[in-house]
């Protein structure tokens, strides 16, 4: 019998929460789980059998394969202070704008695992259902991070540098700036009394077209048909409001330009 692959995390973050029990469940060996913060480290590390280090220095050099689980803007500094590895180990990042050009120094073998999601560790994710974006520095290590996101996705593709950091840009749209416009409707409506629960079904509608439709032939509102004075209106209710007028302004400038320009166009 095969022994486990044995298996260094460095992070227990969000994504850490979600992709290292996987991982233990489908007989990864989990070595150490680290993290700044050594609680952290031990709440993931208890679920998967590991031992908790707080010390970059403490991580052991004979694992198999390293994940670094780190938010972007921590990588370069993890990846500095990390010591000598095992030259013959795969380590791989999950950053969606990080280089994999940063993990070269640590070991003959480099790539990275993205899980194309947004992850927080009490919300319930479906691995087998997010596209993991692959990529490395031989086909060794490519072939070695798809057979791993392969036992937890049936969606896995190679993908490049910068394709990666595209689709991690187009994420932020769909995600993050989605995400922080229902904020501010939600806090609009609130600081008039109104529900924000009279929302929830022009939400679920929209997110149904945006995956089940063409989400450009789908827009609908005052912007694409240029109701400039249902617009004006609009902006006036949010007279004080100047961030919101500001986006809802962008956005309407935006809507407009697109189709009509090509209208227009079409037209000549």
């Amino acid at each position: 019998m095969l022994e486990p692959l044995k298996l260094t995390v460095i992070g227990a973050g969000n994504l850490a929460h979600h992709l290292v029990p996987a991982l233990h469940n489908i007989g990864y060996k989990i070595s150490q789980v680290w993290s700044r913060t050594l609680i952290n480290a031990n709440a993931l590390a208890h679920k998967v059998n590991a031992v908790a280090i707080d010390n970059l220095e403490m991580i052991e050099s004979d694992s198999s394969l390293y994940l670094i689980l780190v938010k972007d803007d921590a990588l370069s500094s993890v990846c500095k202070a990390l010591p000598p590895l095992n030259p013959d180990a795969i380590i791989a990042h999950s950053s969606g704008a990080g280089s994999i050009a940063v993990l070269e120094h640590l070991t003959d073998h480099w790539g990275c695992l993205y899980p194309l999601q947004s992850f927080r560790k009490n919300q319930a994710s479906r691995l087998s259902e997010v596209p993991f974006l692959v990529n490395g520095n031989d086909e060794h290590t490519i072939r070695e991070l798809r057979i791993l996101a392969r036992q937890l996705s049936t969606r896995v593709s190679n993908c490049h540098d910068e394709d990666r950091l595209r689709y991690h840009l187009s994420a932020v749209f769909i995600n993050n700036f989605t995400n922080h416009l229902a904020c501010l409707a939600k806090d609009f409506l609130q600081a008039n009394d109104l529900d924000p629960q009279y929302l929830d079904t022009i939400s679920r509608t929209t997110f149904d077209k945006i995956i089940n439709h063409d989400p450009c032939e789908s827009q609908t509102g005052p912007a694409i048909r240029k109701d400039l004075d249902l617009i004006s209106r609009h902006l006036k209710l949010l007279e004080g409001k100047t961030s919101m007028q500001d986006v809802y302004r962008m956005l309407s400038d935006n809507i407009i330009n697109t189709y009509h320009n090509s209208e227009d166009e079409n037209s000549q």
